[in-house]
């Protein structure tokens, strides 16, 4: 690990107490991505704040749509806004559509 931001502060803090705080950042992401079904967590970035502890500043997170049933707290939070008319009009039919950027996949 790097310390962007400069000199890590003297007699403060070592490099194993920041590998710890980013350790347990890890294991709550893990079980985090177990408890919520999902199928991806991307973190960008993962950052150290001044006093050296470590974060997961912002996240994407991609759950499991077999698992709806289980995160219903989760899924009704999926709003039309931000949704295609293509996606739209597959979901009425039971569908979920999916997009690389040039070619559309049907999954029902």
């Amino acid at each position: 690990m790097t310390n962007q931001g400069g000199q890590l502060p003297k007699g403060q803090i070592t490099l194993d107490q920041i590998f710890g705080w980013a350790a347990k950042q890890i294991q709550k992401l893990y079980e985090f991505f177990i408890k919520v079904d999902a199928t991806q967590i991307e973190i960008n970035p993962f950052a150290q704040i001044e006093d050296g502890r470590v974060y997961c500043i912002d996240a994407k997170l991609i759950f499991d749509d077999n698992a709806a049933f289980r995160q219903k707290n989760i899924f009704e939070l999926n709003t039309c806004e931000e949704m295609s008319q293509n996606e739209i009009l597959a979901k009425e039919f039971g569908f979920k559509l999916y997009s690389n950027g040039w070619k559309y996949c049907l999954h029902g």
